[in-house]
């Protein structure tokens, strides 16, 4: 793993993302979803990446688009398009489609990407019902 220094100092600045917990974020999705009670309301994910985008949605890593927007339906269709999956809501009366920000590399180091992660899986923990250090160990076995 690469540190960023200050060119001045050589102050550690920002610690880059750790591949294996990137890996292990995925996996335990992975695995979430293998796990998915078919009786919660709240979301059928069709896959592990459906799941992925509406925890990080759910965990308030988002984006959200407003009816009021000027060009709503046109924003909608491009950010779908982007990201793959919307999750609309009522929202003041109107209508709001929240949609996943991205968790790559180039959009978090560490730092951001863990509260992201821990949220994600405190969300999982709450709805499968199993504890989420087991899912990491299982997680783990497949990395």
């Amino acid at each position: 793993m690469r540190l960023k220094h200050c060119p001045g100092c050589g102050l550690v600045l920002v610690k880059e993302r750790s591949p294996k917990a990137h890996r292990l974020f995925f996996a335990v999705i992975d695995k979430a979803f293998q796990n998915w009670p078919e009786s919660f309301e709240g979301l059928q994910p069709d896959c592990s990446e459906h799941l992925r985008a509406w925890l990080l949605v759910k965990a308030g890593y988002r984006d959200v688009l407003h009816n009021s927007d000027v060009d709503f339906i046109k924003n909608v269709i491009t950010y779908t398009r982007e990201r793959g999956y919307g999750f609309p809501a009522e929202h003041s009366g109107g209508l709001a489609v929240a949609f996943p920000r991205s968790v790559n590399w180039q959009t978090l180091d560490q730092k951001a990407f863990n509260p992201v992660a821990e949220k994600v899986y405190a969300i999982i923990e709450e709805i499968i019902g199993v504890p989420i250090k087991e899912l990491r160990d299982k997680a783990n076995d497949t990395l």
